[in-house]
């Protein structure tokens, strides 16, 4: 057998190997880890149009009773071993819609649990909604304050403000000429004022949900690897990837996610070198011939057109959407099948729960 037959055979396998384990991971978390939640269903559902709650009960439990409070109105989720789950349908949501749910649950070896937990149903679409209100790039500041207005009272704990750093011309001259690039029009007219800006989490000591970086803070994407994820060989074991993260520059983080320049390979209209904006997957350093650089949106790179905001309005709702709380913003869409989920923390006495949405 060839040297190039063993890599194919040795690709297919491992190949074969992935798909298995991500079916298997597929199966673990949407089914054995919602049985552990939920109770293993009763029956499939049959298709069905329209938005629905679904409780079941759990393998650990021998009755809940449940109420769902939203909408003014009040719907029973309650099951027992004689129906172990049960259905409602509910009016369609169209703006955010506070909800509660209460009860109590009589679980196994004589004891009884408070059920309690609340949170806000939002149509999925509704952050890629507010996002597209920002007409100019400089606009996604005052559009990120609009929206965290609307969110905050419902305990998404975000801030939107200002940094001290500035995009002055100086400023702006130095960082080009110590990372030997032209930036590009898009990063500059991200700024707010002529200064940087960010969006910061409640709570959290790290917690940024989206960091748009001053030209002082720009840095290569290697020295961001490096300072981030640390030194795990990939200097000498992938020259090439190494060579290429040193060329391309970090000038936003959205949570742990640095958003990367990469000019692209193509011209654009305008004469300009197309450009990618993605993110840096540092496990794919541990994988052979792979490109840590993914989320390529467009082939060959992204020309930047004036007035075509749909790209970033799409980046940015994306950004928000990662750093809101997940059990306490559900998205649904008008054929959601909403489930009663476990929370990953309950106060002892207690059992917590909220409903699960779109993933989405």
């Amino acid at each position: 057998m060839t040297k190039t037959q063993k890599n194919i055979l040795i690709g297919s396998a491992l190949g074969l190997f992935l798909l298995v384990g991500s079916g298997m991971a597929y199966i673990w978390y949407n089914v054995y880890q919602n049985w552990d939640s939920l109770g293993e269903r009763a029956s499939i559902q049959e298709d069905r149009s329209g938005l629905y709650v679904t409780n079941g009960l759990g393998s650990d439990q021998i009755q809940e009773i449940l109420v769902l409070e939203i909408g003014g109105n009040e719907y029973s989720l309650s099951v027992d071993a004689d129906a172990t789950e049960r259905s409602v349908e509910l009016p369609p949501v169209t703006s955010i819609v506070p909800y509660r749910i209460y009860g109590e649950a009589m679980m196994e070896g004589d004891t009884s649990l408070t059920v309690s937990g609340d949170g806000v149903l939002l149509p999925n679409d509704f952050l890629k909604k507010e996002m597209a209100k920002a007409k100019t790039m400089e606009a996604f500041f005052p559009t990120w304050e609009e929206a965290v207005r609307q969110l905050n009272p419902y305990h998404a704990g975000l801030v939107v403000e200002e940094t001290d750093a500035r995009f002055s011309p100086e400023e702006i001259a130095k960082a080009q000429e110590r990372l030997d690039v032209k930036l590009p029009s898009y990063y500059l007219e991200l700024a707010y004022e002529g200064r940087a800006w960010q969006v910061t989490i409640e709570g959290e000591e790290s917690g940024k949900a989206f960091r748009l970086l001053a030209p002082s803070e720009l840095m290569s994407a290697a020295e961001w690897v490096e300072k981030n994820v640390g030194n795990i060989d990939w200097k000498e074991s992938r020259a090439d990837i190494y060579r290429q993260l040193q060329k391309d520059v970090v000038f936003a983080v959205s949570g742990t996610e640095p958003w990367v320049i990469r000019y692209g390979d193509k011209p654009c209209e305008d004469g300009k070198r197309a450009m990618y904006t993605g993110r840096i997957n540092y496990e794919d350093f541990l994988v052979e011939d792979s490109d840590p650089f993914t989320d390529y949106t467009y082939p060959g790179g992204y020309c930047d057109k004036a007035g075509d905001l749909t790209y970033w309005q799409g980046l940015m709702a994306s950004a928000l959407r990662d750093a809101l709380p997940k059990e306490g913003f559900t998205f649904v869409t008008e054929d959601t099948e909403l489930e009663v989920n476990r929370a990953n923390e309950s106060p002892e006495g207690e059992l917590k729960g909220y409903l699960r949405g779109e993933w989405y």
